[in-house]
């Protein structure tokens, strides 16, 4: 009754080890389903599928998960969701910002976009399908700097009490409070200082232009000026200029002088008081042409000579004066007097002979 090997009894006569058996306990297994479609057609995604505990034996019954878990591990339940990936989907590529178009206030800056698929510029609309929305082209920037800005007074009352006239009122660059230079407001945006207003119709007006006197010339400029007025000729009162521009041509305000009080001839050379004491006739020679506006300057001849009516030529000769040197002696008071009285009267003949001689 020892045991031996088993090549050594009949294999065919050798009883089976193990038979089928069956009980009344049911065996609980897990069902699994197929995997849905991926949820996006780009990008990633998620797929589902159906996991429960399943009983053969009780097909129409719902099996709490829990039976199975009990049996076949509490982790044992497959997944039922994944994450999937097909292809990359469309996405928006976007340029840099440009440069700030203001230094302060609500100044903006834009920027380029663009739909990428597969690494290729598409249509917008596969991006606008994926977002709905396009990424922003313009902003706002230097919005936290105080800019200068315009301020403005109250109107004027109208300039007439009846019909048309004018408003005017104050405009100011303002910054922090502070009134400064117009230059720093942007004169684009700046408001108006200056409006037509609408009064009751007046009676019957006849709008004229009235001017002032011409100012004498004016030789830093060689321009007259002249101040003009816009009056009712029936009622002699003050319209607005703006009355008489509608049917009139405003008068000039200013105007060039004649040019003959503009230039004028100068003696070229003096040659000298020809005596050696007291009063002689002095000589001169050649004429240049000058200007009488400051600064004063010396043109050529032909511009005078050109002038209508003729520029009037200086005299080319002057009265001149040189002084005389006396002996004096104290023993001599008297004679001294005499002369003395003598040389003045024939200095005062020789003036008038001088005269004579010019005239």
């Amino acid at each position: 009754n020892s045991i031996v090997q088993d090549d050594l009894c009949d294999e065919k006569l050798k009883p089976i080890e193990e038979e089928l058996c069956t009980t009344n306990i049911s065996c609980l297994t897990w069902f699994i389903g197929e995997w849905s479609t991926c949820s996006v057609t780009c990008g990633q995604g998620i797929q589902q599928r159906k996991v429960y505990c399943n009983d053969p034996l009780r097909s129409t019954s719902i099996i709490s998960d829990n039976e199975c878990q009990s049996i076949l591990g509490k982790n044992s339940k497959p997944i039922e969701q994944q994450y999937c990936s097909i292809t990359k989907c469309p996405y928006w590529e976007m340029s840099l910002w440009s440069n700030c178009s203001g230094k302060c206030g609500l100044a903006k800056r834009d920027r380029r976009i663009w739909c990428v698929h597969n690494g290729y510029k598409v249509d917008e609309n596969y991006c606008l399908r994926m977002y709905n929305e396009t990424p922003s082209t313009r902003e706002i920037c230097n919005e936290k700097i105080y800019c200068p800005n315009w301020i403005v007074g109250l109107w004027s009352d109208c300039s007439v009490t009846c019909d048309i006239g004018i408003q005017n009122r104050s405009v100011l660059c303002e910054n922090k409070g502070e009134i400064v230079k117009r230059e720093e407001c942007d004169d684009l945006n700046k408001p108006i200082s200056i409006r037509q207003c609408s009064m009751v119709p007046c009676q019957t007006i006849i709008p004229t232009w009235m001017t002032s006197d011409w100012t004498p010339c004016d030789l830093r400029t060689c321009l007259q000026r002249r101040t003009i007025y816009c009056v009712d000729l029936i009622y002699r009162r003050n319209l607005s200029l703006f009355q008489c521009k509608q049917n009139q041509i405003q008068p000039s305000l200013r105007r060039t002088c004649p040019i003959s009080t503009c230039l004028e001839w100068q003696v070229g050379r003096w040659l000298g008081c020809p005596v050696k004491c007291g009063f002689g006739i002095e000589y001169g020679f050649n004429f240049h042409c000058y200007t009488r506006r400051l600064p004063i300057k010396r043109l050529n001849s032909k511009q005078c000579e050109l002038v209508e009516p003729p520029l009037r030529k200086p005299i080319l000769k002057r009265i001149c004066r040189k002084n005389c040197l006396d002996w004096r002696t104290n023993g001599l008071t008297k004679i001294i007097s005499k002369n003395n009285s003598s040389r003045k009267l024939f200095s005062l003949l020789i003036i008038l002979l001088s005269l004579l001689f010019v005239l």
